[in-house]
C-alpha cells in the first residue's frame, strides 16, 4: 500500500471539440473516406478506461460514454492512446470527443463540456518508508521529485499549491510508467488517482 499525503476531488468530463480543427492530420483515427465518423479518444486509466483481456476498451467511465453514444444516431470509433496524443488529436481534428478530462481554467475555452462522467480522488503518494522525514504539508515537497502525467491539467494546479519547480516534476506518458518509476525509486512521489495506487 502506498502512502497518501494529500488528496483533491476532481470531476472528469466527456468533451466535444467543435469543427474548427485542421482535417486530415496524420494523427487522425479516421480513414480519408470516413468524414462522418466521430473519433472518441481516451487513455489507459484503470479502472475507468483500459484494455480488457479480449482486447476491447472497457472500464467504468468507458461504459458510461458508450451508453451515451448508443443514444446518438452517429457512427463512432474509440481509440486508446497516451494522454498527450489524445489531446493533440482533439485539438487538431473537427468533431471529436475526449474522455476523461478534468475541467480546468486552462481547458475551459478549448472544449464543449458535455457531461460529468465521474469524480475522482487525486493524491500525492510515496512508497511507505522511502522518505527520511515526515511530510506534514505540501510545502515539504519542494526538494522532492514528483511523477505527473504529461500534459495533465494537474501540473499548474499542483505547482500553485505545492511550490514544486519544473525541475522537480517528471512528466510521464502513462500511469503504468509513473507507477514503475515510483516503485524503482526513480521519483520520490507521484500525483495520481487513489484507485490506481492501491
Amino acid at each position: 500500500m502506498l502512502a497518501p499525503y494529500s488528496k483533491w476531488l476532481l470531476c472528469f468530463c466527456l468533451c466535444w471539440v467543435a469543427a474548427e480543427g485542421s482535417a486530415g492530420s496524420s494523427q487522425d483515427c479516421r480513414q480519408p473516406d470516413d468524414k462522418e465518423l466521430i473519433c472518441v479518444v481516451t487513455e489507459s486509466f484503470p479502472p475507468y478506461s483500459y484494455i480488457d483481456q479480449a482486447g476491447n476498451i472497457d472500464g467504468a467511465v468507458t461504459r458510461v460514454v458508450l451508453a451515451l453514444l448508443d443514444q446518438l444516431d452517429v457512427q463512432t470509433t474509440i481509440e486508446m492512446m497516451p494522454w498527450a496524443r489524445s489531446l493533440l488529436i482533439v485539438s487538431t481534428e473537427p468533431n471529436d470527443l475526449i474522455f476523461s478530462l478534468v475541467r480546468s481554467p486552462e481547458h475551459e475555452s478549448d472544449f464543449h463540456w458535455l457531461v460529468p462522467v465521474t469524480s475522482i480522488d487525486i493524491g500525492v503518494y510515496s512508497i511507505p518508508g522511502s522518505l527520511h522525514f515526515s511530510l506534514t504539508n505540501l510545502a515539504d515537497l519542494t526538494d522532492l521529485s514528483v511523477g505527473i502525467m504529461h500534459s495533465s491539467s494537474s501540473i499548474e494546479y499542483f505547482q500553485s499549491i505545492a511550490y514544486v519547480s519544473d525541475n522537480n516534476l517528471v512528466e510521464m506518458a502513462t500511469f503504468e510508467q509513473m507507477y514503475k518509476m515510483l516503485m524503482s525509486g526513480r521519483v520520490d512521489l507521484v500525483l495520481a488517482p487513489g484507485l490506481l495506487m492501491k
